[in-house]
């Protein structure tokens, strides 16, 4: 099968449906490093733009920068919105009290049936995830 980049126009029907976590890598300055020990988890999209998120890791991290933020818990949800190559997630609640009612920008480096990987923070500190079906 052929690997699909992102489209001018994201296919929306390819991203509904419940995404298993392959990878959460957390990056910090070009530096990158997985999120826990066999982080798993999983993101739905559906058909009526709604979105939920559930990460989780096996191990705490000492010292992490991940541990701190989010205690190797990571729950939310709400609504989701698609503008050029992004997927907005804009949160009803969350397990990181000072993200409600936040958005969350992903930038989705690739999206295929099968396969979505996402990218979001900013040029310090980020996250690549890559999910599957």
């Amino acid at each position: 099968m052929k690997q699909e980049k992102v489209m001018a126009a994201l296919n929306t029907t390819y991203l509904w449906g419940k995404w298993h976590l392959v990878s959460f890598k957390l990056v910090f300055l070009g530096l990158k490093w997985n999120w826990g020990g066999n982080a798993t988890g999983f993101i739905a999209y559906d058909k009526e733009a709604s979105v939920k998120v559930d990460i989780k890791a096996e191990k705490k991290l000492f010292p992490s920068i991940a541990s701190l933020m989010f205690n190797n818990i990571l729950t939310y949800g709400g609504n989701y919105e698609i503008k050029d190559n992004c997927v907005i997630h804009r949160l009803d609640y969350c397990s990181k009290k000072s993200w409600l009612g936040k958005d969350l920008v992903r930038n989705v480096l690739m999206l295929s049936k099968q396969s979505l990987i996402l990218q979001g923070g900013g040029k310090v500190f980020g996250v690549i995830l890559s999910w599957a079906k």
